[in-house]
């Protein structure tokens, strides 16, 4: 467990995050965005509403996205959402907390859940996603 903090600290102190600006489309459009973030590369985000995988009877939505490293070293990727509605208000929110890192040369795919229901999801019109990344530190 030691280890694994100063490990978690190291990185933080020795690594440089990269951010992608916050980028705001309308739902429907939600396959066209992408944003780079250092090295990696995010793309084909989508947004579902359904049961959430753990569950058969609770509502929620899932959060997909690939993550693209061409970087040499592994990239570890956090991508966050807003979902509004058409008045600008906030109906939820999700972040996908950095991935398992994703190694060099290598398209991992990511999703998240959050419990949301069919009602608030149809209300959603429009999404803004930010996405950060930082390259693993050489040892």
């Amino acid at each position: 467990m030691k280890q694994l903090l100063l490990t978690a600290c190291a990185a933080a102190l020795f690594a440089t995050p990269s951010f992608a600006e916050m980028t705001c489309v309308p739902l429907e459009d939600i396959d066209t965005l992408s944003a780079d973030v250092g090295e990696a590369h995010v793309n084909n985000f989508s947004l579902s509403s359904g049961q959430l995988r753990a569950s058969v009877f609770i509502p929620g939505v899932t959060f997909s996205y690939s993550v693209v490293n061409r970087d040499t070293g592994p990239v570890y990727v956090s991508v966050d959402i807003i979902m509004r509605d058409e008045e600008n208000t906030m109906i939820a929110a999700l972040s996908a907390m950095p991935t398992p890192y994703v190694t060099p040369g290598r398209t991992e795919a990511v999703s998240r859940e959050t419990i949301l229901s069919v009602d608030e999801f149809s209300k959603v019109s429009t999404i803004c996603i930010r996405a950060a990344g930082v390259v693993k530190p050489t040892e």
